[in-house]
């Protein structure tokens, strides 16, 4: 199926992990920390390349083998962590069948080094057996939100963060159990430079792409390649992954074309400096 907005696809479902320890560990549904733990408990990874926070909520790429290095990893962090840069260590790291996580751009450029002209650029993706994007409108940078939004104008205490999530506004859910809710107009001044130009909201060249979409306990996961249905079906069939049809997520669905549409609609950046010189010349 093609959507002219969030791209093609075989199957949209909500989802989420069936196992405690992974829902309390995970985002939302906890769907991709629930899909990668089984596969390398079955074999069909033998890791993953994610990301991984500090006990600031500083991000950076990390290679995982283990579940129990997987589960530290769960959850999202909405700074930038340049995962795809990473792929020449996780190459020459040994994985054979390795699980590549990212936001869109960072699955796009994956894609582009896997049909690469370049031999290396080829070399350094050939081991990746499936790639899960990340929905995503932009990410926000350390330095100005994390450190100059939440610690020095909020006040807040970094490592005392527990978990971050977006529903409508930044919520982020503190040690004390008190949730502050940032508006995301005032998150969005924040906001890495390149996310202004980025069209694509739905991880498009992913094998499945996955977003909470205000969806409590859920993820929305939009099946994309005959590879991605399988091996999620295959989670389900073992019990490790619950679904069930979009008919009670409509609202869920309707944001998804409309937050798919709206970042579908922004300049890229060829078109944003045509127009910058346009008016400079006028």
């Amino acid at each position: 199926v093609t959507n002219e907005v969030f791209g093609d696809y075989v199957e949209i479902v909500a989802a989420r992990a069936t196992h405690e320890r992974v829902l309390k560990a995970g985002q939302d549904g906890a769907v991709v920390t629930a899909l990668i733990a089984w596969g390398m408990e079955k074999g069909h990874f033998d890791g993953a390349l994610t990301a991984e926070r500090d006990e600031r909520w500083m991000m950076y790429p990390k290679i995982v083998r283990t579940v129990d290095e997987l589960l530290r990893c769960a959850g999202s962090g909405y700074t930038y962590a340049p995962n795809s840069l990473a792929l020449r260590e996780a190459a020459a790291s040994g994985l054979q069948r390795m699980v590549f996580v990212g936001v869109p751009c960072e699955v796009s450029a994956v894609r582009k080094l896997e049909i690469a002209k370049s031999k290396r650029g080829r070399e350094m993706t050939k081991n990746v057996a499936l790639q899960i994007g990340l929905m995503c409108s932009e990410t926000f940078t350390y330095d100005g939100f994390m450190i100059g939004k939440l610690q020095n104008e909020m006040g807040l205490r970094l490592e005392d963060i527990v978990k971050i999530n977006v529903k409508g506004r930044v919520l982020v859910y503190m040690r004390s159990g008190e949730v502050i809710s940032v508006p995301l107009k005032q998150a969005r001044p924040f906001a890495r430079e390149g996310c202004h130009y980025c069209q694509d909201f739905a991880a498009e060249y992913a094998d499945l792409s996955v977003g909470g979409l205000g969806g409590e306990g859920w993820t929305i996961t939009v099946l994309r390649t005959k590879r991605g249905r399988e091996l999620f079906h295959e989670a389900v069939r073992h019990g490790v992954i619950e679904v069930q049809g979009m008919d009670d997520f409509g609202f869920q669905l309707n944001l998804l074309e409309k937050l798919a549409a709206k970042q579908r609609a922004r300049p890229n950046r060829k078109e944003a400096l045509a127009v910058a010189v346009a008016e400079d010349s006028a």
